[in-house]
């Protein structure tokens, strides 16, 4: 319900500084927020579903040549769905989240295929992750959570699906380098 209420005042313009404009997004959060709640539920529930099968599948996979792999997709998955996620993802984002889902459950298809390969993908990407970590630690704790250190996150996802689910698509062109130049941004 709060993604659904950011969502519809985002949509009128913003938060109210005056007890009319309060008024007025009042009445047109309350007139939509049933419908726009049961739409984030709908997809919250498809996300869900897709993250309860990738669980399902790794719990199913016993060959001891992946477990660092799948560790790996473990992790990645608790962070994409964990308690909050639909709050903290972001009504902006929440529709980006089937997608890297579904790019973690390519990766677990291709895995058996080429665990060498995976581990160098993973390799990549835990570098860029470990410089965001580290650019976030060099913020005030006030800017860690704003857009521009947000959307290095978001980067990182997409660059996730570029690496092991090409065919999926990014939402935009993303690397490393494109990655590292926002992250020197941040400073």
């Amino acid at each position: 319900m709060t993604a659904a209420a950011d969502r519809l005042i985002a949509a009128a313009g913003g938060p109210a500084w005056d007890e009319a404009g309060f008024t007025r997004l009042y009445d047109l959060v309350r007139a939509d927020l049933y419908d726009a709640t049961a739409a984030i539920v709908a997809l919250v529930e498809r996300i869900l579903a897709e993250a309860h099968e990738i669980d399902r599948r790794l719990r199913g996979t016993a060959s001891l040549t992946l477990v660092p792999a799948l560790t790996g997709i473990r992790e990645h998955l608790g962070t994409l769905v964990r308690p909050g996620f639909v709050t903290e993802t972001g009504w902006q984002r929440l529709p980006d989240l089937p997608r890297y889902l579904r790019a973690l459950a390519v990766r677990l298809d291709k895995l058996p295929e080429n665990p060498g390969r995976d581990r160098q993908l993973s390799h990549q990407v835990e570098v860029l992750r470990q410089e965001y970590e580290q650019a976030l630690r060099r913020l005030p704790p006030a800017r860690r959570d704003d857009e521009p250190a947000r959307q290095v996150g978001w980067m990182l996802e997409e660059l996730r699906v570029s690496l092991f689910a090409q065919q999926l698509g990014t939402r935009y062109p993303v690397s490393d380098k494109r990655i590292r130049k926002a992250l020197a941004q941040l400073s």
